[in-house]
C-alpha cells in the first residue's frame, strides 16, 4: 500500500517496532518524523530511512517529558506543513517484579512513558489532524488487554492506552480521524532485553511468545507487526476506529 504525500511521525523509532514501523513506512512513500531518547540510534534510523529515499525529521526527545514531546511534533509539522499519521510506539519496559514489591519510581516511569506521551501526542497532535483527518495507532500489548503478572506498572500503562484509544476514536470519529490499537507480543528489543534480565526460575517470560502463540515464533518488527499498523492508517481501513487488533501470532484467542 502506498503512502506518497502523507506525514507519519513515528515515536521511539530508534530499535524494535518504531524502526520497523518507520521503514515500512519510508518504503511507501511517506515523510517520516521519528524520535528516541537515544539522539545517535535516531539518528542512525533517520540516515538509513534517507537512504530509501524519504524525506525525513527527527529529533532527540523524551516522550515522558510532555514539553520536550509537543516540541517535537510541533516541529514536525512546521518541516513538513502537514500532519496525516500518528504511531504511539514508545514505551518503557521493566524486568518483572511481583505487586507487592514493585519499585515505585519504575511504575511512575511505565505511567510517564507508556500512558502519559500517548495522551499528550494525540492532544499535540488533533489540531493538525483536524484540517484533513488522519490516522493514529497506540501501541497495547497482551498486558494491556488481560494483566501479565508482575507487570503491574506496564500493565496498567497499557490497559491505559487502550481507554484513551476509545475515548479518542468517538470524540474524534467526527474530523475524520480514525484512532485504533496495535497489541504485539514478545516483538520488541526493549522486553526482550527486559526478559533476559530475570533471576533464575523464575516464570520464563523471555519464551511466552514461542511456547503459547500458535505461529510458534517470535513476530518481526517489519515484517509482522508494521504491515498491521500500516492497514489501520491505510484508506483501506477508513471505516475501523476504536479497535484493538492483536498481532500476536494468536496468543490472545488461540493460546496453546
Amino acid at each position: 500500500m502506498s503512502f506518497a504525500n502523507k506525514v507519519a511521525i513515528v515515536t521511539g523509532a530508534s530499535k524494535g517496532i518504531g524502526r520497523g514501523v518507520a521503514t515500512y513506512f519510508a518504503r511507501e512513500g511517506a515523510a517520516v518524523a521519528i524520535c528516541a531518547r537515544n539522539g545517535a540510534e535516531v539518528a542512525a534510523v533517520a540516515s538509513e530511512l534517507q537512504a530509501l529515499g524519504a524525506d525525513v525529521f527527527y529529533r532527540q526527545c523524551d516522550v515522558a517529558d510532555k514539553n520536550q514531546l509537543r516540541g517535537f511534533i510541533d516541529a514536525s509539522h512546521a518541516h513538513f506543513g502537514a500532519l496525516d499519521i500518528l504511531i504511539n510506539n514508545a514505551a518503557y519496559m521493566m524486568a518483572p517484579q511481583p505487586f507487592d514489591g514493585f519499585d515505585e519510581a519504575v511504575y511512575e516511569q511505565c505511567i510517564a512513558t507508556s500512558l502519559n506521551s500517548v495522551f499528550y501526542a494525540m492532544k499535540a497532535a488533533v489540531p493538525f489532524m483536524k484540517e484533513r483527518g488522519g490516522k493514529i495507532v497506540n501501541f497495547a500489548s497482551m498486558a494491556g488487554i488481560r494483566g501479565t503478572k508482575q507487570l503491574a506498572g506496564y500493565a496498567a500503562a497499557k490497559m491505559g492506552v487502550v481507554g484513551l484509544t476509545k475515548v479518542a476514536a468517538m470524540e474524534w470519529a467526527k474530523h475524520r480521524i480514525n484512532v485504533n490499537c496495535v497489541a504485539p507480543i514478545a516483538i520488541s528489543d526493549v522486553w526482550q532485553q527486559a526478559m533476559a534480565a530475570q533471576p533464575a526460575g523464575s516464570d520464563p517470560f523471555a519464551a511466552i511468545g514461542l511456547r503459547r502463540n500458535v505461529l510458534g515464533y517470535a513476530g518481526d518488527p517489519e515484517a509482522d507487526i508494521a504491515p498491521a499498523v500500516a492497514f489501520l492508517c491505510s484508506d483501506a481501513a477508513r471505516y475501523i476506529t476504536g479497535h484493538i487488533l492483536p498481532a500476536d501470532g494468536g496468543l490472545l484467542e488461540l493460546e496453546s
